[in-house]
């Protein structure tokens, strides 16, 4: 049995943590903090610049950064941290070289992943509770970014303290308050931990306000300024923000109406903060582009920019019938695929299309899936029966010669996070697997082709993903995207009764997919390795690469 810490031990661990390295770059975070908040009106280029190139790397990458056209929109080459300071100004370089911590911190790999994953949510926080603050008066936005990516200082820290208290927390926090689920395991919650290891800071009292819990209708502390509410708004403004774009387990629905009452939430302090919402999640996002611009950055910023992109609203644009399609050794002619006239992604209508009968559908599956009559000519349904399965192996181990054995690029599993929730991207080999493990998800309830394949318990075989029947069945996070297969298999997989998981088989360009004897043979190597791999795989698991 986890024996849970008190709040001493857990903050004494904590300090320990940070003053012997193991805090992630933070200590090297909290002097730049303190030294700008405290002496930014006196301290010169040279003083601050020497604080920077204490670390090698972010000073390399802060001058990378500056080099860039959105930065130095003159082109005059940046040679050194000195020139870059008095090129992009000091308020500039605070936040820069915040974020280029916060990013060497998730990109370590000596880190553990969940100290990574928080490292990028406190960046991810931070550029949006900037952005937010832009659209704002009267605030300083690098101010608010300092602000957001402090109160995540106890998150950040946690995993260090005790990574297999900070998993229990996590896993808790599916059925409680995540600040209720880390006060049983650790005695307190992350941002009481981030107070209590920047007491010893001099941090200016606008930062200190900023670490206090957030009272919608205002603070019960003794009279705090307008000003500092605010600040303390948009710090965490952007946490909260920042936690329902990077949930998965969200639909567009559920998406909508978690942001419609966060902006209710935060009203008060900050007026119009509902319209804002767009313009926030896109100036995030291209910060965040400028960021995967510089060398030997890790690839944390992708996957965030990807799962913000997917939150923007889509222009509905006008899709172009695909060209002729080619197989490995010869074309196939434009009528096999029956090209399909200029439509809109919004409106398609499913086509007629002719499939063989199959059982009668039984209580666990979804009833949400259009009729087999009424689906795209695109789509073809194979039949899967349900097999009984017993081995117990790995999954990249099935995944692996899965893949090899259908000669594809990918081979992805989705995974159940809750008995009633969506599948979300658990494992996999190749690019797709590898830039969407934090993005992909599937929710039974939207009309794709992936919860057609859920809902049928039969296999979807798509030989173009690209043709403008398809578009409109895609999840948002899979159109448009480089890193998604062009062709690709959808395959259900049996546990009892119901269904637990779904296997892609993925190709990276257009081609006619045919099932052959052996690729048979493979999935049904898959199929019977299935229930056992899902029995084995703890919901906890995968909601874990959401936290």
């Amino acid at each position: 049995m986890l024996v849970p810490l008190t709040p001493r031990q857990t903050t004494d661990m904590a300090a320990a943590a940070l003053s012997s390295g193991r805090g992630a770059g933070l200590p090297e975070l909290l002097e730049l903090v303190q030294t700008l908040a405290s002496k930014m009106e006196r301290i010169s280029i040279a003083e601050l610049a020497e604080l920077i190139e204490q670390d090698p790397v972010v000073a390399t990458r802060l001058v990378s950064m500056a080099n860039l056209i959105a930065l130095n929109p003159g082109m005059k080459q940046l040679t050194g941290v000195p020139h870059a300071i008095h090129q992009i100004g000091f308020q500039r370089v605070r936040g820069l070289a915040m974020s280029l911590l916060l990013l060497k911190s998730s990109g370590e790999r000596q880190n553990p992943p969940e100290q990574r994953q928080a490292a990028s949510r406190a960046l991810c926080a931070g550029l949006i509770a900037q952005a937010c603050a832009r659209q704002i008066s009267a605030v300083d936005p690098d101010m608010v970014f300092a602000c957001a990516t402090l109160r995540q200082i106890g998150r950040i820290v946690l995993p260090v303290v005790s990574l297999e208290h900070y998993k229990a927390a996590v896993a808790a926090a599916g059925t409680k308050s995540e600040d209720a689920a880390f006060r049983q395991f650790f005695g307190l919650a992350p941002l009481e931990l981030s107070r209590e290891l920047l007491k010893t800071y001099a941090l200016p009292a606008e930062i200190r306000h900023a670490l206090v819990e957030f009272h919608p209708g205002g603070s019960d502390d003794a009279a705090p300024s307008s000003h500092a509410e605010r600040l303390t708004g948009l710090a965490e403004y952007g946490n909260r923000l920042t936690r329902i774009v990077l949930d998965v387990t969200l639909d567009d629905s559920a998406y909508a109406a978690e942001t419609t009452q966060l902006a209710k939430t935060f009203g008060a302090i900050l007026p119009n903060v509902s319209e804002l919402l767009v313009q926030t999640l896109d100036f995030a996002g291209e910060r965040l582009a400028q960021f995967m611009q510089v060398p030997g950055v890790s690839s944390a910023p992708e996957v965030m920019l990807r799962r913000i992109r997917s939150r923007l609203p889509k222009p509905e644009t006008v899709v172009q019938a695909p060209a002729p399609l080619e197989t490995a050794g010869e074309p196939v002619a434009a009528s096999a695929l029956s090209a399909a006239p200029t439509v809109t992604a919004s409106t398609t209508p499913f086509p007629e299309v002719a499939v063989a009968p199959r059982p009668p559908a039984t209580s666990s599956e979804v009833s949400t899936a259009p009729p087999r009559e009424v689906l795209p000519e695109a789509i073809t349904l194979v039949p899967e029966p349900v097999r009984t399965v017993t081995p117990d192996e790995p999954w990249l181990e099935v995944l692996r010669p899965v893949r090899d054995g259908f000669a594809a690029d990918d081979c992805a599993v989705f995974l159940r996070a809750a008995p009633d929730g969506p599948f979300i991207l658990a494992d996999g080999v190749g690019a797709f697997a590898t830039h969407h493990l934090d993005i992909a998800s599937v929710h039974p309830a939207e009309k794709t082709v992936f919860s057609i394949a859920l809902a049928r318990r039969e296999a979807v075989v798509i030989h173009d993903s690209r043709t403008a029947t398809i578009l409109p069945y895609l999840p948002a996070w899979f159109q448009g995207d480089t890193h998604t297969p062009a062709a690709f298999v959808l395959v259900p997989l049996p546990a009892g009764d119901q269904v637990g998981g779904l296997v892609l088989i993925g190709w990276s360009h257009a081609r006619r997919i045919e099932l052959t004897p052996g690729h048979e043979a493979l999935l049904n190597l898959l199929r019977t390795s299935a229930q056992r791999l899902i029995t084995a795989t703890k919901p906890s698991a995968v909601i874990a690469r959401t936290a």
